[in-house]
C-alpha cells in the first residue's frame, strides 16, 4: 500500500455522506450485510436503553423497497418507504431486521 498526499478535488458530490442514519440515540445499527439470497441489504438494529423508541431510519442511496424480516431473513411485513426512509417502533431491547432494496 502506497500513500500519496493530494489536495481536495472539486466535484458535485458532498464532502461527506452516510449509507444510513437513525434519529433515535438509543437505537443502534448492529450489522449491515448482503442478503443471503440476493443483492438486497440486510440491516439489523436494536433498542439499547430499555425504554423503547420511535425511530426514523434514513438512507443515502435511493431506497426502492423495505421489509421487516425475522433474524433468519424470512419476510414478515413490508414497510412504507417515504422520503427515502422508514419509520420504526421499538419495544425495550427489541431487535429488528430489515431487508432493503436499494438502487
Amino acid at each position: 500500500l502506497l500513500a500519496i498526499a493530494a489536495s481536495a478535488q472539486g466535484g458535485s458530490l458532498p464532502a461527506s455522506a452516510s449509507l444510513l442514519t437513525v434519529d433515535a440515540p438509543n437505537v443502534i445499527v448492529e450489522a449491515i450485510k448482503r442478503a443471503e439470497d440476493g443483492d438486497d441489504l440486510v440491516v439489523r438494529l436494536y433498542e439499547a436503553e430499555g425504554r423503547g423508541a420511535s425511530a426514523r431510519v434514513q438512507f443515502g442511496p435511493p431506497l426502492r423497497a423495505a421489509a421487516e424480516t425475522t433474524l433468519l431473513e424470512e419476510a414478515q411485513s413490508a414497510l412504507d418507504v417515504s422520503e427515502n426512509g422508514v419509520a420504526l417502533q421499538f419495544r425495550p431491547f427489541e431487535i429488528k431486521t430489515l431487508r432493503l432494496t436499494v438502487g
